[in-house]
C-alpha cells in the first residue's frame, strides 16, 4: 500500500538516534533540519518520500520544528509517531491547529491481511 502512495520511506526512531537531536535543538528550519537528516538517513524527496519520525517524544524540538515543516515545506509528508508523547508536553508548546492527532490501535488479522493486499486471504478467513 505505500508503495503505491509514496516513491520511498525513510524512517528514523528518535530514540535510537539521539545523535540527530541536536539538528533540531540547533535551529527550527526545516530545509537545514532536512539537510541534516539526509546526511544521516539518505535523499527524503519532498512529495515523493514519506518521513516517518518514530518515538517523537525523545526529541521535544522535533516536535516543535513539525510546525514550520507544515508552514515552510507542506510537500514534505511526515507521520510522527510515539508511545509516551503526553510526557514531553510540558517541555515544549504545541502550536494549535497545526498537529493532527490519529491514535491507532492493534489491528485484527483480517485487518492486517487487507492492509497487506490480501484482499482473497481475508475473505476466506471470514
Amino acid at each position: 500500500m505505500l508503495a503505491k502512495s509514496f516513491e520511498s520511506f525513510v524512517k528514523i526512531d528518535l530514540e535510537k538516534r539521539s545523535g540527530l537531536h541536536v539538528h533540531f535543538a540547533a535551529a527550527l528550519d526545516p530545509r537545514s533540519i532536512l539537510n541534516h537528516l539526509e546526511l544521516a538517513v539518505g535523499r527524503v524527496v519532498p512529495g515523493k518520500t514519506l518521513l516517518f519520525l518514530d518515538e517523537i517524544q525523545a526529541c521535544p524540538w522535533a516536535i516543535m520544528a513539525l510546525r514550520y515543516f507544515y508552514e515552510e515545506m507542506p510537500d514534505l509528508y511526515i507521520v510522527a509517531a510515539r508511545s509516551l508523547l503526553e510526557f514531553a508536553f510540558d517541555q515544549i508548546s504545541i502550536p494549535v491547529g497545526s498537529i493532527q492527532y490519529l491514535y491507532m490501535y492493534p489491528m485484527t488479522f483480517y485487518e492486517y491481511l487487507i492492509a497487506m493486499g490480501k484482499e482473497v486471504a481475508s475473505e476466506y478467513i471470514l
